[in-house]
């Protein structure tokens, strides 16, 4: 039986309109909608307008107002819509999904809503309004008003309570917004501007005092969630346990599991020091980090001290994205040690798991997790490249990706070539990954054939630029043959 068999229709419906707003957020949206236009829950004109535009705000925009108008119009097909987008090959491309499927069948979705705004504020009109002033209200008019003055000196006597009326108003007005003592009588329009206190720690120019105290020479105050400690600099360095927490020892990834950030694994982006965190204090030499050391230039002579295999292997993991190698705020993967930038990784991460402690499966696992049921036999070269992207959109973006890490200098990642004098002249159709990466999320590729020939004319414009240039050339080389042996393994393609 379908679990969904359980959930009532109006829990189907509240589940809906409580979480319009975090699904319309899913990148990329297309597959959701694709999803939804085949099971004819979406009118195909908006379908197209949505999938025509380019801009990922107005997009989201868009998504939102479809949700919204399922909710309002189709009712009646609010179990299919749960049912269509709960399928296996959404779920695994969304990790939003998976999570509102868990807590549809658990119920945790449910909140308590306030009533709407504006008939709240109607009943609250009505009920306050004082029975003169509703007489009032609807029988005295400012003409009728005006006609009943008959002497000047009751004209005179109306306008001078009128105008003291206003000027009372405005004062209560002015005295709420300030509440700043009595200065704010004499300048209700010049409001004074709080300056919001810094989080960073100071730059290398100004830190020259604040580093030389004994307390920041010997160790730093530490925080990771809510959870708060103290760090001895030299046990860091040494590989110890460097935190202490109320008279107990523990290490940095010990300390991060204490605060509930176990899911991380990433403790030099979780731990922070003043709003900084321990891996950007480490990069610009303020700490020293036994196996962590970015500058050596600037980081003193550290001991040498033998640490578990398991612990040199999450710490050299986690510190840099899997697809571009660089620091910075990075997700990661609840299966493997590789960690990402939101925008590197296909698809593009969710803000929900960079902001939320959330478990999230990268594309690397999930095309391995998948691969047995993906293709049960072997196909023909000429098979595998009539093959529709949309609907191997999983095996294009594991393939991208993989070119991307096995670019170690980064050759053909971004539009470089363009620079070079004469680049243009030589080569007619310039070609590199951003650019397949582009053209892929924005559905240009219709056919798995025209994504393959895309990645292999990077490497033919390499060979056909860089003939003088012998180690270009074999780089070019390297990487298409690297690229061609993972086609053939992700397609199961006959040798």
């Amino acid at each position: 039986m379908d679990p969904l068999d359980f959930v009532t229709e109006e829990q189907l419906k509240e589940c809906l309109h409580l979480n319009k707003t975090k699904m319309s957020l899913m990148e990329p949206p297309h597959i959701f909608l694709n999803q939804l236009r085949d099971h004819n829950l979406l009118p195909e004109n908006m379908y197209k307008k949505v999938i025509k535009m380019k801009s990922a705000h107005l997009k989201q925009k868009r998504v939102y107002e479809l949700l919204d108008w399922l909710e309002r119009r189709r009712p009646q097909h609010i179990k299919l819509f749960w049912k269509c987008v709960f399928k296996d090959h959404l779920l695994l491309q969304y990790a939003t999904l998976r999570q509102l499927r868990s807590s549809l069948m658990d119920g945790s979705f449910t909140e308590q809503l306030p009533e709407k705004v504006e008939e709240a504020e109607k009943e609250q009109e009505k009920t306050t309004m004082s029975a003169p002033e509703q007489e009032k209200k609807t029988v005295t008019s400012p003409e009728q008003e005006k006609k009943t003055v008959t002497s000047p000196e009751q004209e005179k006597k109306r306008r001078r309570e009128e105008t003291m009326e206003k000027k009372d108003k405005t004062r209560g007005v002015s005295l709420d917004e300030e509440q700043a003592g009595p200065s704010s009588l004499h300048s209700p329009h010049k409001r004074k501007k709080v300056q919001k206190p810094s989080c960073e720690l100071p730059s290398k120019s100004q830190d020259r005092t604040i580093w030389t105290k004994p307390l920041y020479k010997t160790q730093l105050p530490v925080t990771c969630g809510a959870q708060e400690g103290l760090l001895i600099r030299d046990k860091l360095a040494r590989g110890e346990k460097c935190i202490v927490v109320q008279d107990k020892w523990f290490t940095p990834s010990g300390f991060e599991e204490l605060a509930g950030k176990k899911s991380w694994r990433n403790w030099k982006q979780s731990i922070r020091c003043q709003g900084t965190s321990l891996g950007k204090l480490i990069k610009q030499g303020h700490l020293t980090s036994l196996g962590f050391t970015r500058n050596k230039n600037l980081n003193p002579k550290v001991p040498k001290k033998s640490i578990q295999s398991k612990t040199m292997k999450e710490q050299s993991s986690d510190d840099d994205c899997f697809i571009c190698r660089g620091d910075g705020d990075l997700v990661l993967c609840e299966k493997c040690p590789r960690s990402f930038h939101q925008d590197c990784h296909l698809p593009r991460l969710d803000d929900t798991l960079v902001n939320d402690d959330l478990k999230w499966d990268c594309t690397f696992c999930i095309y391995q997790a998948s691969r047995k049921w993906l293709y049960p036999g072997q196909k023909t070269f000429q098979e595998a490249q009539s093959c529709t992207v949309s609907k191997h959109l999983l095996e294009c973006q594991y393939l991208l990706m993989y070119m991307y890490h096995a670019d170690e200098e980064r050759v053909f990642a971004t539009d470089s070539c363009l620079k070079i004098e004469g680049y243009r002249r030589v080569v007619r159709t310039p070609m590199w990954l951003d650019k397949v990466k582009e053209k892929l999320q924005q559905e240009q590729y219709q056919t798995v054939q025209h994504f393959m020939m895309d990645l292999l004319l990077i490497f033919d414009n390499c060979a056909t630029f860089n003939k003088n240039d012998k180690r270009i050339c074999d780089v070019g080389f390297k990487l298409r043959d690297c690229f061609e042996r993972e086609f053939t393994s992700v397609f199961r393609v006959q040798q």
